[in-house]
């Protein structure tokens, strides 16, 4: 239901059916979940649900997708020094881990996914002044 709802850009409804689906302990949709609320701007809502795939889904193939988000929220919550790594971890796979799985003709999608390659230059950049 969540996808489905994700599919006709019914994001809140998509949301609701994540978070059920995350709390029954499934850390896919634990990362859906915490994407959708950090694309609406609820960091600390979505810090949690990422926090749990970053560190107990080393080897999920969307822990790339889950740690540029995780690194969003972090760097959005003015926490940039714990950002850096799973921003660092996104930044150098987002392409062919997460890029290459949706259609760049999908505008809507391409608009509202994270950059952890910009993320991170202005979380080292926010760093390096502080220094």
């Amino acid at each position: 239901m969540g996808w489905l709802s994700e599919h006709h850009r019914d994001y809140q409804e998509a949301e609701r059916w994540y978070v059920r689906a995350a709390e029954d302990g499934s850390s896919l949709n634990a990362m859906l979940a915490g994407k959708l609320m950090a694309q609406r701007g609820a960091y600390a809502e979505a810090e949690p649900y990422l926090r749990q795939v970053w560190e107990d889904d080393r080897d999920a193939v969307y822990r790339t997708e889950a740690a540029g988000y995780y690194g969003l929220v972090l760097h959005r919550l003015g926490r940039l020094t714990e950002a850096r790594e799973p921003l660092r971890a996104a930044a150098a796979r987002w392409r062919e881990d997460v890029r290459s799985r949706y259609s760049p003709d999908d505008f809507a999608v391409m608009a509202r996914m994270a950059d952890p390659a910009k993320e991170l230059e202005e979380v080292e950049a926010a760093l390096a002044g502080s220094a």
